[in-house]
């Protein structure tokens, strides 16, 4: 819902560990549905596969 969004608020994931991953635009995600993964790109060109089940929250990001 939140990638598909006329006005696409950024948001972090947070992880079971405590790492939060900051999602700037929707261009930065990708979801897949076979693998239960998301990757995220990152700016500066790295990025990070997110297993879902250690996803546990989401949080907005307010505009600075």
């Amino acid at each position: 819902k939140r990638l598909n969004a006329v006005s696409f608020t950024p948001f972090l994931i947070v992880m079971s560990s405590g790492i939060r991953y900051e999602v700037p635009t929707s261009d930065n995600l990708t979801i897949t549905r076979l693998l239960r993964e998301v990757f995220l790109e990152k700016d500066d060109g790295t990025a990070v596969a997110i297993n879902l089940l250690h996803v546990t929250a989401i949080e907005r990001l307010e505009p600075a």
